[in-house]
């Protein structure tokens, strides 16, 4: 959100500087300015004064970083002045106690009444990758008003923050709602009150839930308890990113069928569960296969993560895993190595042992093979001239020698043998992360 924020006003200071009537006209158009920065320095003061009639009437977005030890009071108060302009709240720190103590105090102090979309977001400074901290509000939150705030809004977004679900009721306002990376409490009943607590938004149209832990008993009591295809009537797109098994299925069996888009986003925890101890247990592919074929999946995307012990799909399980969800419109494999055995059994040689005549890729519009690791130039080349789709996103790394590896994007041979036989295709460095697999952080 920072860079975003920055690059914005950088925009601006460099259209303001080309002349003094650039500099006017920055200053008249109101849209330029909805965006108001508060990073807790003392400058910001002095900027919310200055940008705010410039905002004219239109209402305004408030973008927050929290820093360390909290947002000053004065800054606090002179927001607090003029939240009845505020449209959106997007708040961030690394402190769960700076983050909730700000929008408490704005909650007491002010008296919002345009407000309808709120972000809170903690980030985590743990060097670990996947680092599921999870924090509540807190009661003091809700003693000061919390609930009214969130029975306001028509978005919702959460990462690392969660509310008490078990006393959370959303209103019909709410359209769009996305839960991540939250580990709810170790309970039978914390998976049926999380549940219940988001579908009480009946009216909601988009729903992202991504990196949801819960232990297995959880999810079989919520089973139990809620009826199957009663959830989310007028839903319109729905984005289930890295679940264990258990999540996802209750989510794909409990969610009204209906025309709503379906993206998946799948990691290794998809093939198992979290048991009573927190431990994962696996529960091997066949069930995700079954799970898959009883539902239309839109955009499928596997992301093989950081294992190093080797992929949680072969060739053969993926092979199987595609041809259950045959009306896919957007594909990606994320992180894969493709190495001789690998590129064998996903397409294998006509009249080989492991050809059963089954088209190994769907027909879809677009195909993204990023992240990858080209272990078996010849036999990835083939699979690629094999694929029917209209787009082709490619990056990774082809092996140069024998402890190296090339960028694909820079080698020009494969580049040219690409030109000529994947019409279409678009190289991208071995970092590119397609959007669908990157999480909505903010409100803009």
């Amino acid at each position: 959100m920072r860079k975003c924020v920055d690059a914005i006003y950088s925009g601006l200071r460099n259209v303001m500087l080309v002349c003094s009537a650039w500099r006017m006209l920055a200053i008249s158009q109101t849209v330029l300015w909805e965006v108001m920065p508060v990073f807790g320095r003392p400058s910001n003061l002095q900027a919310i004064k200055v940008n705010l009639p410039r905002v004219g009437n239109r209402p305004v977005r408030l973008t927050t970083i929290i820093p360390w030890g909290g947002v000053p009071s004065h800054i606090v108060d002179m927001i607090a002045e003029h939240t009845h302009r505020f449209r959106a709240f997007n708040v961030e720190g690394e402190e769960h106690e700076g983050i909730f103590d700000f929008i408490t105090r704005l909650i007491r102090d002010s008296a919002p009444t345009q407000l309808s979309e709120l972000s809170v977001r903690h980030t985590s400074h743990s060097s670990k990758s996947e680092d599921h901290t999870t924090f509540s509000f807190p009661e003091s939150s809700y003693n000061a008003g919390l609930d009214k705030w969130i029975g306001s809004l028509s978005v919702l977004l959460l990462d690392r923050v969660q509310l008490r679900w078990e006393n959370t009721s959303f209103s019909d306002r709410l359209v769009e709602l996305a839960i991540h990376r939250v580990k709810l409490e170790h309970s039978e009943s914390s998976m049926t009150a999380f549940v219940l607590a988001i579908s009480s938004a009946t009216r909601l149209r988009d729903l992202s839930i991504t990196s949801v832990e819960v232990c297995d008993q959880s999810t079989q009591v919520a089973d139990s308890t809620i009826p199957s295809k009663s959830l989310f009537p007028n839903l319109q797109s729905l984005s289930l990113r890295d679940l264990w098994f258990d999540v996802l299925e209750l989510f794909l069996l409990k969610i009204v069928p209906g025309s709503y888009r379906l993206t998946l986003v799948l990691t290794e925890k998809v093939v198992g569960i979290l048991d009573e101890f927190n431990l994962p247990t696996s529960v091997g592919v066949d069930k995700l296969v079954i799970l898959l074929s009883h539902v239309q999946v839109n955009t499928l995307i596997l992301d093989r993560g950081h294992s190093t012990v080797g992929p949680w799909l072969d060739g053969l399980a993926l092979r199987r895993l595609l041809d259950s969800t045959p009306r896919l419109e957007e594909l990606g494999i994320h992180g894969w190595r493709f190495d001789g055995r690998f590129c064998r059994e996903l397409l294998p040689s006509p009249n080989s042992d492991t050809d059963d005549g089954t088209p190994v890729f769907p027909r879809v519009d677009k195909l993204h093979l990023t992240a990858a690791k080209i272990l078996d130039a010849e036999r990835f080349k083939h699979i690629l001239a094999n694929i029917s789709t209209r787009t082709v996103v490619l990056g990774g790394r082809s092996r140069a020698g024998e402890l190296s590896m090339d960028e694909l994007h820079l080698d020009k041979k494969f580049a040219d043998w690409l030109k000529c036989n994947v019409p279409g295709a678009r190289l991208v460095s071995s970092g590119f992360l397609p959007a669908v697999m990157r999480i909505k952080e903010w409100l803009y």
